[in-house]
């Protein structure tokens, strides 16, 4: 048995390998680098703790959680009211 699941995984790795998706050819344009693709690792405190949690985003990631913390602080805050004096 499990000589037959040996078998057929290095025939799945033989097809893959050999499967011309993969092959990198010399028509293939060059990769463009993206800077919001760049990943960033920032640190924070964590309470109760004297170690620093480390998380890592890509650039355009963070700018997309900056965004919702900004939205939900606003959501929390409320609407603005404006003060009418006659």
């Amino acid at each position: 048995m499990r000589s037959k699941i040996v078998a057929a995984t290095a025939a799945c790795l033989f097809g893959l390998a050999s499967s011309p998706a993969f092959a990198v050819g010399a028509d293939a344009p060059p990769a463009k680098d993206d800077p919001r693709d760049k990943v960033v690792c920032k640190t924070k405190p964590q309470t109760g703790s004297r170690l620093r949690a480390k998380t890592c985003h890509t650039v355009g990631q963070w700018e997309a959680i900056a965004e919702e913390m900004r939205r939900t602080a606003q959501e929390m805050n409320g609407p603005a009211i404006e003060i009418r004096r006659n």
